[in-house]
């Protein structure tokens, strides 16, 4: 038809992409290209998550004190949705639930405290919850 125009592949792509990226801290003052990478998705148009498990430092440019805004912070919640979180989870799959847990705790943690992955393992059943709307949708973890 004249006058119309068909949408390049990247913009079809963009239009249904939808990703969640999870990150340690963030916004972090150093880690500028995690901003950039962020910024070109965001105008493309991707449904973008961000979830940050830590606040930032206070020190953030003006750029990141805008993206700070669409940031999900996990720390700290409230008590009643780790509970939900943990009551959620048991409910949906209790077997890998207390199998992850088990396999984690009997792994040998070369000096760091068990109860360290204790913590990690509910800060990532409250993230599971907490994306628990995004079913399918990309998970990317900007961090080791």
């Amino acid at each position: 038809m004249a006058g119309t125009r068909e949408p390049t592949p990247t913009q079809g792509a963009a239009e249904q992409l939808r990703l969640t990226y999870v990150h340690g801290r963030y916004p972090v003052l150093t880690e500028t290209f995690i901003d950039r990478e962020i910024s070109a998705l965001l105008r493309r148009g991707v449904d973008l998550r961000i979830v940050s498990i830590r606040q930032p430092d206070v020190h953030l440019s003006e750029r990141q004190r805008e993206l700070r805004r669409r940031v999900e912070y996990l720390l700290p919640p409230s008590p009643i949705e780790l509970i939900r979180a943990h009551a959620w989870a048991l409910a949906k799959k209790p077997r890998i639930f207390f199998g992850t847990l088990a396999w984690l705790l009997s792994r040998a943690h070369d000096g760091a405290p068990r109860y360290r992955t204790g913590l990690h393992f509910v800060t990532g059943v409250y993230l599971a919850w907490r994306c628990r709307d995004r079913v399918g949708v990309h998970l990317h973890a900007h961090f080791a």
